[in-house]
């Protein structure tokens, strides 16, 4: 009989220590005393059947934690699906910023190329501005030189005029008009051209008989 309950049925027996108890079916004090002593060999008395309770206990642990492994096993799968999936995700991320960056460093760099450019041509046109205004002030300053040679040109060319209508009026007058006149100073007319001769200024008096 069970050396806790007393009862007889379905009994078992330790074969290390000779301990009676009885199975799972009645109060389950054989298995209690495999707890307690570890004692892993044990006869069931009615069938005569020896049972390794700790194979059946490793075999349960192992399935157990076959059970706990591979759920730890499907959880790291699907982190790390996750995981690929975000890197994936990162990774597109990554190359489109590239791509960003790569246009936008293109784009200041054509910026820069016309900044230059357009910085050349306002220095272009500036130089350019400033010799056209000096060829304006050489043009001009001739124009003024040549306007003063005309003027000048003009005035003797009067004088020579009026000097030649004065000889020939001295030339034209008659004898002892002319000998007086030959005799004086011709002043000079006025600036303006004129048809009519130069006034004879006498520098004596003429004499009377």
């Amino acid at each position: 009989m069970c050396s806790v309950c007393g009862t007889s049925e379905n009994l078992w027996i330790c074969l290390i220590c000779g301990n009676v108890g009885c199975g799972r079916y009645k109060g389950g004090h054989a298995i209690e005393h495999w707890k307690e002593t570890e004692h892993c060999y044990s006869l069931e008395l009615e069938t005569q059947k020896i049972v390794e309770e700790y194979n059946d206990l490793l075999t349960s642990q192992l399935d157990k934690q076959r059970n706990y492994y591979e759920s730890l096993l499907s959880e790291v799968k699907e982190e790390n699906e996750k995981e690929i999936s975000a890197a994936t995700s990162k990774a597109v991320s990554m190359m489109k910023l590239q791509k960003l960056q790569a246009k936008l460093d293109k784009c200041l760099e054509e910026k820069s190329f016309l900044d230059d450019i357009n910085a050349n041509l306002v220095k272009n046109q500036e130089m350019w501005k400033e010799r056209v205004r000096k060829v304006q002030e050489r043009e001009q300053a001739a124009l003024k030189l040549k306007d003063e040679k005309i003027e000048k040109l003009e005035a003797e060319l009067r004088d020579l005029i009026a000097h030649i209508e004065c000889q020939n009026a001295v030339a034209a007058a008659p004898g002892s008009i002319s000998s007086d006149i030959q005799g004086g100073t011709i002043l000079p007319g006025p600036s303006t051209p004129s048809s009519s001769s130069s006034p004879v200024r006498p520098t004596k008096d003429r004499k009377r008989n």
